[in-house]
């Protein structure tokens, strides 16, 4: 895991996205959209199983 977070950051500072502070601004936020996306899909995906059976067994 710390090769890919290592070439990850590799990546977007030689992209120079962080030398412009209104496109790293925007790349931050659209960072921790993702990250909430995938807490929002992983919360949902455990209780599947769940929301599969209710849906059934009304």
């Amino acid at each position: 895991m710390e090769k890919v977070v290592n070439y990850a950051v590799g990546m977007i500072a030689s992209s120079g996205i962080l030398n412009d502070p209104k496109r790293k601004h925007s790349f931050i936020i659209a960072l921790e959209a993702m990250a909430g996306l995938a807490k929002g899909m992983a919360d949902l995906l455990k209780e599947l199983p769940w929301l599969f059976l209710s849906f059934f067994y009304k």
